[in-house]
């Protein structure tokens, strides 16, 4: 039986970083993954991932302190934004931000999830750890037993100090620990893909809210055999189940003229997708991310709606969290599996998703709804905040993932 002092079941982004911030730490990993690691950069011209994340400046520090951050940029699959427009389809209401109010150079970037993880998984070639791949997890010894034991479906056990899960939104660890959640279906599910536009997407984040959902177009740098492209689009398309099937079905032609029209031509006319994806929206949330020597990260603790791309900063943000408070705990002399010490990054993680999560939930009810009332209070608010600036300011910080608060990983390197 094979020993460790943290066992993180997952290698995607979030258990990836993890894996990294912790063997930098000096602790002993174990990293569990159903598939196979993926270092490769060798992707065919013009091939993308349709999942893209929009990283704020805490991921981007994140990924710089692992070091993982020069990987991604020489992938030059990387798009800086300076600017975000925000606009109500069914009002005058409208939402401007830019780095230049921000006195930053841009206010994020949008990658491709498999340049992230893939820059994540080359990092670990060059790292001493265990890796388990293609390995399930099929049993966990309960709370009461310490160290924790897991059995993988080839019948080999790996005991850990902690057992992490990030495994997902549908997270074995989660199950085997029987931690409850509070979740709900969203009457939308999502579409997504990647679409070419006449004009040039500007390095800007465009979002428009009409009343059937949410329809995001965030910029990509793609390569071309000309040079870099500025005239592709990342797209979410967020409408009622039925709708985002039927416009999965529609031949490329009409789904382009129905977007175009959707986006009101903002990007001039959409002229190519490549195949689209229909997700089911689903919000969910761990009660308790945390019991004796079981820790949950990321998705596996909390999902979120799509509507700002905060998903995988939050989830990074809790990879921070927690290498920050077991590598305390570790100097201090304490026992890192101790309930106490795992709590203090419960109670530092949970207030903030939740905060999160409950923006998100009362942005989505309340551009969901179409009564004329709300629809003149919603315009009436949204052109208020562009006129008040702090608050305006206060908004665009929290997205980006500023502050002193933060944990040392997602803060600014050192120079």
């Amino acid at each position: 039986m094979s020993e460790f002092d943290v066992a993180i079941v997952g290698a995607g982004m979030v258990g990836a970083s993890l894996a990294c911030g912790l063997i930098d730490a000096g602790f002993n990993v174990a990293l569990i993954e159903s598939g196979e690691l993926n270092s490769s950069q060798d992707w065919p011209l013009g091939q993308v991932d349709a999942r893209v994340s929009a990283l704020s400046l805490a991921s981007e520090n994140l990924l710089k302190n692992l070091q993982a951050w020069p990987i991604i940029e020489n992938m030059a699959r990387l798009q800086a934004y300076d600017a975000m427009h925000v606009w109500d389809a069914c009002g005058t209401g409208k939402l401007h931000f830019t780095a230049a109010e921000q006195h930053l150079p841009y206010l994020g970037h949008i990658a491709e999830n498999r340049t992230i993880t893939s820059a994540l998984h080359q990092l670990l070639e060059h790292k001493k750890y265990h890796l388990f791949e293609q390995a399930q997890v099929v049993d966990m010894s309960p709370e009461e037993v310490a160290p924790r034991t897991l059995t993988l479906g080839s019948g080999e056990q790996i005991t850990a100090t902690i057992v992490v899960g990030a495994d997902g939104a549908n997270s074995k660890v989660r199950q085997l620990a029987g931690l409850p959640t509070r979740e709900w279906d969203y009457p939308h599910h999502a579409l997504i893909t990647r679409v070419k536009v006449t004009k040039s997407h500007q390095n800007a984040a465009w979002q428009r809210f009409t009343e059937d959902g949410i329809l995001a177009f965030l910029p990509l740098l793609s390569a071309a055999e000309e040079g870099l492209d500025q005239h592709y689009c990342s797209i979410v398309w967020s409408q009622p189940k039925a709708q985002a099937q039927a416009m999965q079905q529609l031949p490329e032609s009409d789904f382009c003229m129905a977007l175009t029209g959707a986006f009101e031509g903002r990007l001039g006319d959409v002229i190519a997708s490549d195949k689209r994806h229909v997700i089911p929206l689903r919000q969910r949330h761990a009660k308790r991310y945390v019991q004796n020597g079981l820790v949950l990260v990321g998705d596996a603790a909390h999902t979120i709606h799509p509507l700002a791309g905060q998903g995988v900063n939050l989830g990074l943000l809790d990879v921070s969290a927690l290498v920050d408070t077991l590598q305390q705990a570790h100097q201090q002399g304490c026992d890192i599996a101790s309930i106490g010490v795992l709590e203090k990054y419960q109670s530092q993680r949970r207030n903030d998703n939740l905060r999160m999560m409950a923006l998100m939930e009362s942005f989505s009810r309340l551009f969901g709804n179409q009564h004329p009332m709300l629809s003149l209070l919603r315009n009436t608010g949204m052109n208020w905040v562009q006129k008040l600036n702090p608050i305006k300011q206060h908004l665009a910080q929290q997205a980006m993932g500023v502050g002193a608060h933060l944990p040392p990983l997602s803060q600014a390197p050192k120079q």
